[in-house]
């Protein structure tokens, strides 16, 4: 998994980034597409733009 803010590698147990610091607690799902960290609530991806919500619920 990717950190929101900095890109490094965290691992998912993580409640902030060992790198840069940011407060993880809010992230609780990864995109398939790129790996970073997103809340469940998004629809696009805003590191890699996928559309998340097609993928996992079908089309529209």
């Amino acid at each position: 998994m990717q950190c929101p803010f900095c890109g490094e590698h965290v691992n998912g147990g993580d409640l902030t980034c060992p790198h840069c610091g940011a407060d993880l607690r809010s992230f609780d799902d990864e995109c398939p597409f790129c790996g970073v960290l997103i809340d469940s609530s998004e629809i696009l991806c805003p590191n890699c733009g996928a559309d998340i919500y097609d993928y996992w619920y079908g089309e529209r």
